[in-house]
């Protein structure tokens, strides 16, 4: 019995005649549990050689009947999302990713995914209706399992992978991607924890409490105020200032970011240039981390 690993081929083992090996009228048999060394990711070739009862030997070898090698692989696939790349969202029109059937080791083999049996399948959670899944039509409370299917043709099967179906997303919730990957000889990638999205249609709100409106002022004031993005959070603060000429508003600052951004209320301190007897306006837009205007 030979095994071949990174370093190269060596022999292992004869075997005869007992326990591991088991000879019967034209029939034999090898327990290959009794090797005590193997590891994932090993391919071994097996050798046979045949004794009659009258002393004769083989002489006459054919492949895979003599002799046949084989890959040893209890190793799953490792799996990951790619896209989208935030978990938060505003839009999701397909979940993609990766998947590598790695050897055991360094250098060693795999099963690879190459047949029917091959694939990588995803669950899709909503988390803050509770345990439900979707089953490709609706929500259901029974765990559902989607299947994924294969993106670049010319690479190994499910190196990339894309899950298409119409999820119904609701706006405001928190979902849990689980994706797993099966190789062909059937060992099956950990379902950890999952991959979070917070899928955000809903625009972030915003107000200005400093100034207040239609204030007269004899300094430079600090525009504050507060924001309401609570499902995705908070990411960015606009300040527009426009000066009313004549009878209409010319916009003098466009689109400069607050300088103090926290979770619920923003400030900016870059107003300057103020002009005596003046009339300004300020106009506030926020984002949040989903995108939304």
């Amino acid at each position: 019995r030979w095994e071949e690993r990174e370093s190269g081929l060596s022999w292992i083992s004869t075997a005869t005649a007992g326990t591991a090996l088991m000879v019967y009228g034209s029939t034999c048999s090898y327990n290959f549990g009794s090797v005590s060394d193997k590891q994932s990711g090993d391919r071994y070739i097996v050798v046979s050689k045949g004794y009659d009862k009258a002393g004769n030997v083989q002489e006459n070898f054919s492949g895979n009947g003599s002799s046949v090698t084989f890959v040893y692989d209890t190793t799953a696939p490792e799996s990951m999302i790619t896209y989208p790349v935030s978990g938060m969202v505003n839009s999701i029109s397909v979940i993609s990713g990766t998947c590598n059937d790695k050897a055991g080791f360094a250098g060693g083999y795999s099963a690879g995914m190459s047949t029917s049996i091959a694939k990588v399948e995803i669950r899709v959670q909503d988390v803050t209706a509770g345990t439900t899944y979707w089953n490709g039509t609706s929500w259901s409370e029974v765990i559902s399992t989607r299947a994924c299917i294969t993106v670049n043709t010319a690479l190994s099967s499910y190196t990339t992978w894309q899950y298409t179906e119409s999820v119904g997303w609701v706006s405001d919730r928190e979902y849990r991607v689980y994706v797993f990957g099966t190789d062909d000889i059937g060992n099956q990638g950990v379902i950890g924890a999952g991959y979070t999205i917070f899928y955000d249609t809903t625009p972030p709100t915003v107000g200005i409490e400093s100034p207040v409106d239609a204030s007269k002022l004899n300094s430079v004031p600090v525009i504050s105020g507060t924001a309401n993005a609570l499902v995705s959070g908070l990411g960015d603060v606009r300040i527009y200032v426009s000066t009313w000429v004549g009878s209409s508003w010319v916009l003098g600052i466009s689109s400069v970011a607050a300088n103090n951004i926290y979770q619920s209320s923003w400030s900016w301190t870059g107003l300057s240039g103020l002009s005596d007897g003046t009339t300004y306006q300020v106009v506030v837009k926020v984002r949040d981390n989903a995108n939304n205007w």
